[in-house]
């Protein structure tokens, strides 16, 4: 069966002035919403005396310009911005015992829900498995890169031991330009969770001739088959 909530309204306007909410009101939770630009500050706050878990749940829906007249809105003393008070989101309150927290959790349909800055320098490891194994030799694996970025850090490791004859080596590079990005030997003999690592990466996808959502190659090469590794390229967003 459905869950009885009640819900209360929050009509913002122009000037809304300070709202309050009581702290002894049952409210499960506020639809907020209202399109207006501000004229002065409105400030949601509570009233009477609150206790430690005390929490009140906005279901914002409204479009509020605060920059036409420079204007402020507090919830619970935290300042929204203005690309904030133009989301829909939930705002959570909570009482700690000494100061309220807000939290604001914009709804993931909104365009623009994660910032751009938020999205660069995020790193990422890729992990490709890789064979020296028979008939697995000179594999060409393809890894697809679905957004701009730098490799910053390729390592192999090895699991299962190379055999005794030669080393093994993976080559990994550019789909589009055939570019080196950087060759691994694993020596021969290898044991279990021996671990090579390329030095001074630094290969940027961000030239018009490798986009966004290109690939590159990984390939291995050994003389007398046997053995397994994996390859870890970190990439960092840009």
């Amino acid at each position: 069966m459905p869950q009885y909530i009640i819900v209360q309204p929050i009509e913002l306007a122009a000037d809304s002035g300070v709202i309050t909410l009581p702290v002894s009101k049952n409210i499960g939770s506020y639809l907020v919403t209202g399109t207006a630009t501000l004229t002065s500050n409105i400030t949601i706050t509570s009233s009477g005396t609150p206790f430690v878990g005390l929490k009140y749940v906005f279901d914002y829906q409204a479009n509020i310009d605060i920059t036409t007249n420079s204007t402020h809105l507090f919830i619970f003393g935290t300042e929204l911005t203005q690309k904030q008070l133009q989301t829909q989101s939930t705002i959570t309150v909570i009482y700690t015992g000494s100061e309220w927290v807000v939290k604001v959790m914009p709804d993931f349909e909104n365009d623009a829900f994660i910032p751009q800055s938020k999205l660069e320098n995020f790193y990422e490891t890729i992990n490709v498995p890789v064979s020296f194994e028979t008939g697995e030799v000179t594999q060409h694996i393809n890894v697809y890169l679905p957004y701009k970025c730098t490799i910053v850090n390729i390592t192999a490791t090895v699991t299962k031991a190379l055999a005794g004859t030669d080393a093994g080596t993976i080559v990994v590079y550019d789909s589009v330009s055939s570019a080196n990005i950087r060759t691994l030997t694993i020596p021969l003999s290898s044991a279990l969770s021996t671990e090579v690592e390329a030095t001074s990466v630094n290969y940027s996808f961000v030239t018009a001739t490798v986009a966004t959502n290109s690939k590159i190659h990984v390939s291995t090469a050994k003389t007398t088959a046997g053995g397994k590794a994996v390859v870890s390229i970190l990439v960092k967003r840009t």
